[in-house]
């Protein structure tokens, strides 16, 4: 009921609210957190919890987006200058356009840093420690990073690979 008060429609890997433990993001790797939807539901943003806010000049280019395990669904403009970066709590920036789901399943936010804040980076919340199970008994990935050495995030409708490589974090997000 809380959640539904914020406007959360959905998270992972639970609560936004609660934490573990806290990672700054490595420039160029994009990281890939699953959560399930149900069809219909309409995305408009992206959230992540900031522990740690940005301060200083932003890096080249700050990109969230959503995909399924094999295909880019909706990006974000970039959102180096955003404020989100720059103060502590659950914090949402927009895609670039709604995004209706189209069948229930579970969906990745993506998040690409690509640079550096000239003075501080932001920390994000994430829940467990780095040896965390990263695939399901399903083998699908709960977490994963869609990309390494990456300026942008794939173009909607691109090819989107999964992997366990690049350290993937298990980062708190959510979507109103």
């Amino acid at each position: 009921m809380f959640r539904a008060a914020l406007g959360i429609k959905s998270a992972s890997p639970g609560d936004p609210l609660v934490v573990v433990n806290n990672n700054a993001l490595t420039s160029q790797t994009i990281y890939a957190a699953g959560v399930p939807y149900r069809a219909g539901q309409v995305v408009t943003n992206l959230g992540w919890s900031i522990v740690v806010a940005a301060s200083g000049a932003g890096p080249t280019g700050m990109f969230v987006g959503i995909c399924n395990a094999t295909t880019m669904l909706m990006d974000s403009a970039n959102l180096s200058g955003s404020a989100a970066w720059t103060t502590i709590g659950l914090r949402t920036v927009a895609l670039s356009s709604p995004f209706t789901i189209p069948s229930d399943g579970l969906y990745y936010h993506l998040i690409l840093q690509n640079g550096a804040f000239a003075v501080t980076q932001p920390t994000f919340n994430r829940l467990g420690a780095t040896g965390d199970p990263r695939i399901n008994g399903a083998g699908t990935f709960l977490y994963a990073t869609a990309g390494l050495a990456a300026t942008a995030l794939p173009a909607v409708s691109a090819a989107v690979t999964l992997a366990a490589a690049g350290t993937p974090l298990s980062l708190v997000t959510f979507s109103t």
